[in-house]
């Protein structure tokens, strides 16, 4: 099945993230801005065998000039409609982009911050660090699934998460207009987006503003 495109322009505490959860003391509260990190998530060795929901799908050769694919750790995590509203992302499903010939996709994993989603994001970190994915990881984002912060149920898992996720994280808050009418980039929304953008296209725009100034 072939990708859906939304690009606009084809151009631990101490315990182990990577085991089974153990008793803790009660989390911190939850934080509604998530710290982004400047550095990508890296692969570590020693990690359990993990496989994912995620399928695994070739890129066309089209498809290959897409800059960034946003990969959903489950259905419903909100892709197609965050892809949509971001220039130069594309819409992988809940798949993995295969770029072959010794290429790798760069690829931002969405997941919604509820139960299902997050462990569904534990999964598909898991199975990437453990060096089964041939992408390249820019980070994750957190979709809200309710006003204001994750339910207290879920705030050790989240930050378990988080940690696993070893790079940058951001977090989409909750989109009340987006139940109700088209989705467009409200003025909460946009700023997360632009962050996201700034920090994926970081280094593109800097090689354009040095090229500029080289020429000029």
């Amino acid at each position: 099945m072939a990708f859906r495109h939304a690009a606009k322009r084809a151009q631990t505490g101490a315990g182990n993230p990577w085991t089974a959860d153990a008793p803790q003391s009660d989390p911190p509260p939850e934080q509604v801005i998530v710290v982004r990190p400047r550095v990508r998530p890296r692969r570590l060795t020693g990690i359990p065998q993990v496989q994912s929901a995620l399928g695994q799908r070739e890129l066309t050769r089209e498809e290959r000039l897409v800059a960034v694919w946003l990969v959903g750790a489950h259905g419903g995590a909100g892709v197609s409609t965050i892809a949509g509203l971001m220039n130069r992302v594309g819409d992988a499903g809940v798949a993995w982009p295969i770029a072959g010939n010794g290429e790798q996709a760069r690829v931002v994993l969405v997941a919604r911050e509820s139960w299902t989603g997050l462990s569904a994001a534990r999964d598909a970190l898991t199975e990437w660090v453990g060096g089964q994915v041939p992408v390249r990881l820019e980070g994750l984002l957190l979709v809200a699934a309710q006003p204001g912060s994750a339910p207290k149920q879920l705030r050790e898992l989240a930050e378990r998460v988080r940690s696993q996720a070893n790079g940058a994280v951001w977090r989409l808050g909750w989109q009340p207009a987006w139940l109700v009418s088209p989705a467009a980039a409200t003025a909460a929304a946009s700023k997360t987006l632009q962050e996201i953008g700034e920090a994926l296209f970081a280094s593109d725009n800097h090689s354009h503003s040095h090229k500029e100034e080289h020429t000029s």
